[in-house]
């Protein structure tokens, strides 16, 4: 039961700590979103076609 509660938290504090990292490195900012249901994506495409005009300089993955 420890480990499994372990395998859930690792991912978290790995994520937070990439966070951490990139904030020292520099102004960026990491946005992350998250639906309840795949049928929820309608609206993304254009939501990063709108982010990516405002901020060119934005990275995705």
């Amino acid at each position: 039961m420890l480990v499994q509660q372990m395998q859930q938290v690792l991912p978290v504090l790995q994520r937070a700590e990439q966070d951490f990292i990139q904030r020292q490195q520099n102004d960026g900012v990491t946005l992350r979103i998250g639906v309840a249901a795949y049928n929820c994506y309608h609206w993304l495409a254009d939501f990063m076609a709108v982010l990516r005009q405002q901020a060119p300089e934005l990275k995705s993955n």
